[in-house]
């Protein structure tokens, strides 16, 4: 847990071989240390550091005197299936401007940015 209240995780996992993604997998090569002549146990390559674990879902908050501000990422898209136009939809989003995507909590702004209303109501049997 960080002093600023948030926990988050990414790394490079080799053991991942179950490749659980469709996005082609590239193993790269891990620098040795300067003294011990092993691999780095950090997973530098020459890169920078490879990530393919890490959150699913990001999101930040900021309380101002006008509501909420709040900016997020469902790093995984918005759809499981692979024919969707938002199946890599954020993965894709996040890649190009590595920013977050602006939250939106007021009914006008909710309206305007609408993709699709789906309503789950439960009846009685």
């Amino acid at each position: 847990m960080h002093v600023e209240g948030g926990f988050n995780v990414f790394r490079y996992d080799r053991s991942n071989l179950t490749r659980s993604t469709l996005i082609p997998y590239t193993d790269y090569a891990v620098l040795n240390d300067a003294v011990t002549g092993k691999p780095l146990a950090s997973n530098l390559t020459p890169q920078g550091y490879p990530v393919n674990y890490g959150s699913s879902w990001m999101f930040v908050m900021n309380f101002t005197e006008n509501g909420p501000e709040a900016k997020g990422l469902l790093t995984m898209s918005q759809s499981s299936d692979s024919h969707s136009e938002h199946f890599d939809d954020q993965s894709r989003y996040y890649s190009q401007s590595a920013k977050l995507r602006p939250l939106l909590f007021k009914d006008e702004d909710i309206e305007l940015n609408l993709i699709d209303e789906v309503d789950l109501s439960m009846t009685k049997q």
